[in-house]
Parts: structure tokens; sequence; C-alpha cells
């Protein structure tokens, strides 16, 4: 088995452990969809550098699925609910095997 496949089996696997099923991605002036394997909503913090000074950490909410399972990349101005909230794609980050990560703000 090749290391793409056992990635993308451990993806799925962490989808359908932690997912939202009833979380849709709707492109910018699109329809709505449900990934497959549902989104994964986390609050997390993320380092900001001010100044140059030292760096802060501020709260900020992500949600991360497949590419597979959806249309299309989501970017920027894309809407997303997950966990009966709905949210707004600030930023998208690609990890190359296959999953992308959205910084999202509530709507």
């Amino acid at each position: 088995m090749s290391w793409a496949t056992l990635a993308d089996n451990a993806i799925k696997a962490t989808q359908l452990a932690f997912a939202e099923s009833t979380g849709t991605y709707t492109p910018d002036g699109g329809s709505a969809e449900t990934p497959a394997h549902g989104l994964i909503l986390s609050d997390n913090s993320e380092e900001v550098d001010l100044s140059g000074g030292s760096p802060v950490f501020v709260a900020a909410t992500f949600i991360s699925a497949r590419l597979a399972d959806l249309s299309q990349t989501p970017a920027q101005g894309d809407g997303m609910t997950a966990g009966g909230t709905s949210y707004l794609v600030e930023e998208v980050m690609l990890d190359g095997e296959g999953v992308v990560r959205c910084k999202v703000s509530e709507v």
C-alpha cells in the first residue's frame, strides 16, 4: 500500500471519528454541499506578531475537511456551517496531504 493511500485512509478515519456530519460547505455564489466525511470544527489559538515585538496568542476557529470531499478548494469568502453555526472562510491552509484547514469567523 502506498504512502498516499495510507495517509488518505488515516484522514478518512479521523474525519469519521471527529467530524460534524451535518456540516456544509458553500462556495461563494454556489450551492451548499455536505462533504461525505464531514467537517472538523476546532477552536484553537494562533500566534500573531505585533510590530516585531513578542508574539501574542489569540483565539481562532478552524474548520478542516478532505479536499476529495469538496467540489473545489475553499477560498476566502466561502461559507461553511458546523455545529449549527454559520462561518465565513477568512484564510485557507493546505497541508499537502489532501486536507484543507480554514480559519473561519462566525457570521
